[in-house]
C-alpha cells in the first residue's frame, strides 16, 4: 500500500506543479500586457494540496493547505477576481 500512496503522490504532485506553472504563466503574460489564455481555478493548488495529505511518512502533512495559498488558481486568484467583479460598474 505504502507503493502505491507514493506512486499516487507523486503524480499528483508532478500534475499539481505543472498545473501551478502554468496558472502562474498567465500571471506573467497578463503582466507584459500579452495575451494569456485563461487559469484554471483549484486545480493545481487542490492537487499538491492532496499529494501532501496522502504520501505516507510526510513530516509536512500538517502543511497541506500551503499550495492553496502559493498557486494563482487558487485562493490568489479567486480573491482577485471577486474584488475586480466587486468593483466592476454596475449598468
Amino acid at each position: 500500500m505504502t507503493v502505491l500512496h507514493w506512486t499516487l503522490a507523486l503524480l499528483l504532485g508532478a500534475f499539481g506543479l505543472w498545473m501551478t506553472l502554468l496558472n502562474w504563466g498567465t500571471v506573467w503574460l497578463g503582466l507584459r500586457g500579452r495575451k494569456a489564455p485563461s487559469w484554471i481555478p483549484l486545480l493545481g493548488g487542490g492537487t499538491l494540496a492532496l499529494a501532501l495529505l496522502i504520501a505516507p511518512h510526510n513530516p509536512w502533512r500538517n502543511l497541506w493547505w500551503v499550495p492553496l495559498l502559493l498557486d494563482w488558481g487558487s485562493i490568489p486568484g479567486l480573491t482577485a477576481a471577486a474584488w475586480l467583479t466587486l468593483r466592476r460598474p454596475r449598468p
